[in-house]
């Protein structure tokens, strides 16, 4: 059953089973109508398959908003339990189990009016189980809740809010025109860099490589096994633990994204060997890579970048989005590839206890002695060089 919140000039219904999501269906739409839909995190199906993968552990938390009766929108949350971990580097030193309420950045179907979050906020806080975090990914600084959050006036309840990364940019890539013109607007430097590598791989492998797209149901199968070799060989799956295993639950989501027309990925292929990979969906005009990888033995071939090329130049010839975007961080490919930039920020807003202070203040040390190593590295130039050292571990 629902839990019913009375917020004053608002009232809120906090859903927190997969079989009531039905019966508001309906209204889920008209939300998605008003307020976007291009990111498939809008969407009540890819919330119904995230919600019930069990590999993730996690459960709907959703705030179905009204104010005199009317209904104003809908906050849709994934509670997990997780562990807020404290790292230098990429090795993880202290670990806090905790349970966070996830939010996907613009999935919010909201109006933009900062005391509409105000009341999702203070009725995450009044419900029966509330989390001892709400995590806000990808969320934009020009957004109305980024300046209700970043502003000099009080939360609307007692939360620390947590933002160790900053502001950092947040990079797409527009798909107007031909895929020459997408190349032709990129700085001379990048366009040089971005053949060069492609040039490299080609001349080195020429008739022995492809790059297949992965969007049919009776693909998925040998998709996750060539991705769950890859990925667990890569620097992030040895580094962050993003081994993407052959599970039901994996192969479910896929399947179910491919039924939908949603998948879409990309294998890089050498000898009929899989040594890169790029996972994104597309529910509408919009690509979102999520996920991708390469087997380490291959890295002075530039396998990722060259899978990046390829793909790219796929999305302007088969079923284009507008846009692609790159999520949340930066990094050197992104800053090639992209022809779009903007801001964004990840904010984590701590209940506060003596608990989640403990978690809060130990994180924000080892994140100061990150920083300072960062900008070391970055006085004397060896910040790439550290960062792909560390990687080959």
């Amino acid at each position: 059953m629902s839990q019913e919140i009375d917020l004053g000039e608002f009232q809120a219904s906090v859903v927190t089973e997969l079989d009531e999501l039905d019966s508001f269906a309906q209204a889920w739409e008209s939300c998605v109508r008003a307020f976007g839909g291009a990111y498939v995190q809008q969407h009540l199906d890819w919330y119904r398959l995230r919600s019930g993968d069990s590999a993730q552990a996690g459960t709907p938390l959703i705030v179905v908003l009204s104010r005199r009766g009317e209904r104003v929108g809908i906050a849709p949350f994934i509670a997990k339990s997780t562990h807020w971990r404290c790292k230098l580097g990429y090795r993880s030193i202290v670990e806090f189990p905790i349970r966070q309420a996830h939010a996907y950045g613009d999935g919010l179907l909201l109006p933009s009016d900062a005391s509409v979050y105000q009341a999702v906020l203070l009725a995450l806080a009044r419900c029966a189980n509330p989390c001892h975090t709400v995590f806000l990914e990808c969320l934009p600084t020009d957004s109305v809740l980024w300046q209700l959050l970043s502003g000099s006036a009080e939360l609307p309840i007692d939360y620390w809010k947590y933002t160790p990364d900053g502001e950092v940019p947040h990079r797409r890539i527009g798909l107007e025109g031909t895929f020459d013109d997408y190349l032709k607007g990129l700085k001379r430097k990048d366009r040089w860099n971005i053949r060069h590598d492609l040039g490299r791989f080609d001349n080195v492998f020429r008739g022995r490589w492809s790059v297949d797209r992965v969007s049919a149901r009776p693909q998925v199968v040998k998709y996750i096994a060539a991705v769950e070799e890859i990925s667990g060989t890569s620097w992030q799956g040895r580094q962050l633990g993003r081994h993407f295993r052959e599970t039901p639950a994996r192969r479910h989501y896929l399947e179910e994204c491919a039924e939908r027309g949603w998948l879409r990925c990309y294998l890089l292929q050498c000898d009929g060997r899989p040594i890169a990979f790029l996972e994104g969906l597309q529910p509408e005009s919009l690509y979102m890579p999520d996920e991708t990888g390469y087997l380490p033995d291959w890295r002075d071939h530039q396998p990722g970048k060259v899978l990046w090329y390829k793909a790219i130049e796929d999305l302007f010839q088969w079923k284009p989005p507008r846009t692609m975007d790159f999520g949340y961080g930066d990094s050197e490919y992104k800053r090639q590839f992209s022809n779009q930039t903007t801001r964004q920020v990840n904010v984590s807003l701590f209940r506060k206890s003596l608990y989640t202070g403990a978690a809060l203040v130990t994180h924000s040390a080892f994140a100061r002695l990150m920083r300072t190593g960062r900008w070391l590295l970055d006085l004397t130039g060896k910040r790439e060089v550290m960062r792909r050292m560390l990687r080959r571990r």
